[in-house]
């Protein structure tokens, strides 16, 4: 899976290139999250208030449901009980009446409590409608035309409160509050280290609809590393073991000097994993509504040397192999050695 997060003035272009090497079959969907919910009053003809996150799989007829558990709003809707209260929850009336596409199917006779019937095109199949029937979930209601309207009832529990993913986000945080939440992790005089972070909480659903508890999840364009806290955060949430893999340029700015990758990617992660600042400046106020997350991060500086460059080899740090300190000619035939080795289990495959 490849979630990408894309404006709107190069959704169209990005979304041709990805067709292109992903397969306009392996488009899965487009998802609008509100980046913002006021301001943008210089937009010259329409406010910009959103943004687009394209997901492509690799292979789409191995892929199930993006299923997520439903909001405190959404659970906010189900406000009736009957005699399963217990055990399914509350429920909300929905209209089996369907205003989708002509489906002849779905159009047939019901015969209502007085006797009359209604034919319409409904929302399932006839089968479908008369065991929901036999299990007490149709309601019956006369509307203000004295009509009788049909429904079914929708519980809180049904498949343990998951539901599919809806297309429009309108409840993932947005800029301004991850941007409030980030300056909690840094001191008063790191204030401003970086500009439109994402919300944890736009993170943290993206990976728990497309993820395993086991996953690896990659982000290649890491920036202020909410991804990594995103990861963390449902980690605990769900008690699983995903690990993450950040890359980011370390572009380096009179704002950090040492580069975005130590001034604010790594430093990031480090103070809420341990709940500690190193670099002075007391506690961190996001200790104050949150608990450390543990766990350990590895840092890796990656460098660009020529092909014919005889630092190479130089360069390769074979302590963090668990290897004793060698001589050049000695790690030459080292990492020769298991390189032929990799090469072989690749062909093996």
């Amino acid at each position: 899976m490849i979630f990408c997060s894309i404006d709107d003035k190069n959704q169209a272009y990005v979304k041709c290139l990805f067709d292109d090497v992903f397969g306009e079959g392996n488009f899965v969907g487009d998802i609008v999250w509100q980046k913002k919910n006021s301001g943008g009053q210089h937009a010259k003809f329409i406010l910009d208030f959103h943004e687009y996150i394209l997901c492509y799989a690799k292979n789409i007829e191995a892929l199930g449901a993006f299923l997520t558990y439903r909001t405190e709003k959404q659970r906010q809707s189900f406000k009736l009980e009957d005699e399963f209260i217990e055990t399914k929850g509350r429920y909300l009336l929905s209209p089996l009446k369907s205003w989708l596409d002509y489906r002849e199917t779905l159009i047939y006779d019901i015969e209502c409590p007085d006797g009359t019937t209604t034919k319409t095109q409904w929302v399932c199949a006839k089968d479908t409608f008369q065991r929901l029937k036999n299990e007490n979930r149709i309601v019956f209601k006369k509307n203000k035309n004295d009509e009788w309207s049909i429904y079914k009832k929708q519980y809180e529990n049904e498949n343990e409160g998951l539901v599919k993913t809806p297309s429009l986000w309108l409840d993932c945080s947005n800029n301004a509050n991850a941007t409030r939440e980030l300056s909690t992790i840094f001191t008063d005089s790191e204030s401003g280290i970086f500009s439109n972070p994402k919300p944890v909480a736009l993170l943290k659903r993206i990976i728990e609809i497309s993820s395993a508890p086991n996953s690896i999840i990659l982000d290649f364009y890491a920036g202020s590393g909410t991804t990594g806290h995103a990861v963390l955060e449902l980690n605990r949430t769900d008690g699983g073991n995903r690990q993450f893999i950040l890359v980011t340029n370390n572009e380096e700015t009179e704002i950090n000097p040492n580069g975005i990758a130590y001034d604010v990617t790594a430093k990031r992660l480090k103070r809420i994993m341990t709940g500690e600042c190193y670099e002075g400046g007391g506690a961190i106020k996001w200790l104050e509504k949150n608990k450390p997350y543990g766990d350990s991060l590895e840092v890796y500086d990656i460098e660009h040397l020529p092909a014919d460059s005889d630092k190479i080899f130089e360069s390769i740090d074979e302590s963090l192999y668990d290897q004793p300190r060698m001589e050049i000619n000695e790690k030459i035939d080292w990492v020769c050695e298991n390189f032929e080795k990799t090469c072989k289990r690749e062909e093996e495959k």
